[in-house]
């Protein structure tokens, strides 16, 4: 495939690339590669042209999978970014909560401990107890100061 290999030595990480590049569709790649815009057709679709056809391509699909890929290919490789000051990972959640829980896809069970700070805090938890490996594979610095 065209795709370059990632310097991880992770062997689930090499699986994940192998998975992209058997999933490469030829046809789609070349009409990425080699096309010429036309324009927006709106907020998402992009109408290009390749060769002598016109095609519309999903451009928050094509997003998601080119970063998809670039997380593969520079895993444990990315340059760390310091925030001043760090963001407090409580507030982020939360606000990550409520658009959830406005787009209908996530409502909070407080009976059963699912109130969104529970979640919150549970997911403020876990990523303190991950921390070491959060930095080390993606130079993701959380400390007891993020939270």
């Amino acid at each position: 495939g065209g795709l370059s290999r990632s310097l991880s030595d992770l062997s689930s990480v090499a699986e994940l690339l192998g998975e992209v590049e058997q999933g490469v569709h030829g046809g789609l790649a070349d009409i990425v590669k080699n096309h010429t815009l036309v324009g927006m057709a709106d907020d998402t679709l992009a109408l290009v042209q390749h060769l002598t056809r016109l095609y519309l391509l999903d451009t928050a699909a094509l997003s998601r999978d080119l970063f998809y890929q670039q997380v593969l290919r520079g895993f444990e490789h990315f340059p760390r970014i310091t925030l001043s000051p760090p963001p407090r990972l409580h507030e982020l959640m939360m606000m990550a909560l409520q658009v959830e829980e406005a787009r209908g896809e996530w409502q909070p069970v407080e009976a059963e401990g699912g109130s969104a700070e529970q979640v919150s805090e549970l997911v403020c938890a876990l990523l303190l107890d991950k921390a070491p490996m959060l930095s080390e594979y993606l130079s993701l610095d959380i400390t007891t100061q993020t939270l």
